[in-house]
């Protein structure tokens, strides 16, 4: 269980970690409900299923395809010529 202390202030969970700013509170916001979910499953008696990973968005793998041939851009390099070399010919 965690305590706030004023908005933006200090909060202190009672692992004795203490958040000064709101981007550290977000990650023990996430603890919070990590630790909230194993406290259900236990409880509960319910068994954990790992689910894997989720399916890749293919407009997500485009977009950070350009965005990593931009820096190849930025590093001088050309995306194109490096993709020619390390695929295999198909003929």
């Amino acid at each position: 269980m965690c305590v706030t202390r004023g908005f933006g202030k200090v909060t202190v969970c009672t692992c004795g970690y203490e958040a000064e700013d709101r981007g550290e509170r977000g990650g023990l916001a996430v603890a919070h409900r990590i630790a909230k979910v194993v406290w259900l499953l236990l409880h509960g008696g319910v068994e954990y299923q790992e689910k894997g990973v989720a399916p890749a968005n293919p407009r997500t793998l485009v977009r950070k395809f350009r965005r990593l041939t931009q820096e190849l851009a930025r590093a001088g390099l050309d995306a194109k010529s490096l993709l020619d070399q390390a695929a295999p010919a198909t003929a």
